[in-house]
Order: C-alpha cells, then structure tokens, then sequence
C-alpha cells in the first residue's frame, strides 16, 4: 500500500516558562500508523502531544520554533500558519485524555455535542451517528437502552470509551491518546487497547504511554522521548 505522509515535523523546538521541553526534533510519519511516544515522566511526552492541536497555547506560557505540518485531507499544511483556524484544526485532530472526561450531560448528548459545535443539526443524522460511533468503540450494545442517561454514571471503562467515540464522531484524520488507559482497570485496558490497534485503519494515531508492554501490543513504531530529543527505540 502506497501511503501519504501524514505528519512532518522540522527542526522543532519548544519552550515552557522559558524551560527547554524538545530541541530541534525533526521527523516524518506516514498515515494510518500508530505512533508510541515513551520516556520517563517529566520529561514533556504530554506537552509533546499538545502540539498537535495547539492545546499548549491555552497557557500562553510556551515558546515553539520550526514546524508542524499535518494532511488533514489537502495536502500537508502547517498548522502554526495565521490562516489555520484552530476549530478546523481541533475537527480534524482528536483527543482523548489520560483521565476519563465526560461532559455533565447524558451519553446522547456527550457524542452530539461537537456535532453541534461544528454546526450539524440534523437530529436523525445525530442518531445515526451516535450509534455508528458507539458501535465502534463497542458501547452501543451497552447503553442504548440508557442513552438519556447522565453518562458519569458509567463505569470508568465505559466513560473512557465514550470519551473516544466522542472524539471520533467528527471522523478526525490524526487521534492524540495521552496515557489512555492509565486510570482503568486489566479489563478494560485491554478492550481500549483492542479498540486503538481497530481505528488505524481510519486515522493517524499518536499514543503516549508508559507501559512497554501495551506499546509492543499496539504500535507500529516507537520513540523515547529524553533529554529533549525523540529517539527512535522500537
């Protein structure tokens, strides 16, 4: 198979509250891979992360210089260009967090909400999409009959899951996954697991993780994150 490259990243470097964090990383990813970022904890493999969607820039504490380019269905763009609007950019680059998240609303509403957000109203097409994504992710068949539901009464397995379908609803082209399955128990871990090997067939995914094991389980390649640089180990 003759895969674009997805993800090109050129001389970055980055700075928080005038910290060092990466230096001069350069790298290219092909699509619809699995991408694991490992290393000890504090060393930025978050932050790392957070450069994809320009979450960082909520701090207004950073510093970046080089660049990020992403093919988010036109070719490879640079995302830190004045004409990327950051709500196209956050449509096409989901993300998933190390602590479930629901939203204080029901299941229905957690996966209809970034629909609304991206303008589409249409209440049948909100149905069928949050079947298909619930399906997906392997919840459907557990909550249809609770959808109105306040969805923090799920386990946190289910509330993991339901975080991913919402993240998926909008058919992202690149999935962030910052420790995903730090908080859940063998069980689940290992349905979420099975879950993100599945959804490389539709996305680009950058997992972060500390847990060797789960990284030789899923990824296709795998970088250390230490001393600054990111190091290709597996």
């Amino acid at each position: 198979m003759n895969r674009q490259d997805k993800i090109i990243i050129d001389k970055l470097s980055f700075r928080y509250r005038n910290r060092p964090i990466l230096e001069d990383i350069s790298l290219c990813w092909r699509e619809k891979q699995i991408i694991a970022v490992t290393g000890p904890s504090g060393t930025g493999k978050s932050t790392f992360l957070s450069l994809f969607n320009r979450l960082w820039e909520e701090t207004g504490d950073g510093r970046l210089t080089g660049s990020i380019q992403l093919n988010l269905g036109g070719g490879l763009v640079d995302i830190y260009q004045r004409q990327m609007p950051l709500a196209t950019l956050r449509r096409s680059v989901g993300m998933v967090f190390q602590a479930p998240n629901p939203l204080p609303m029901s299941i229905y509403k957690n996966i209809t909400f970034p629909l609304m957000l991206a303008g589409r109203k249409n209440g049948e097409e909100m149905t069928e999409l949050v079947e298909r994504v619930l399906t997906q992710v392997h919840l459907f068949a557990e909550v249809k009959d609770r959808l109105k539901s306040d969805a923090r009464n799920l386990s946190g397995g289910q509330q993991q899951r339901l975080c991913l379908a919402r993240a998926l609803v909008l058919e992202p082209k690149i999935l962030l996954l910052d420790e995903p399955t730090s908080s859940l128990d063998q069980e689940a871990c290992r349905k979420l697991e099975e879950l993100i090997v599945e959804l490389k067939d539709q996305c680009t995914i950058l997992l972060v993780s500390h847990y060797q094991d789960q990284v030789q389980r899923t990824a296709d390649l795998v970088y250390e994150l230490a001393d600054k640089r990111l190091r290709r180990v597996g």
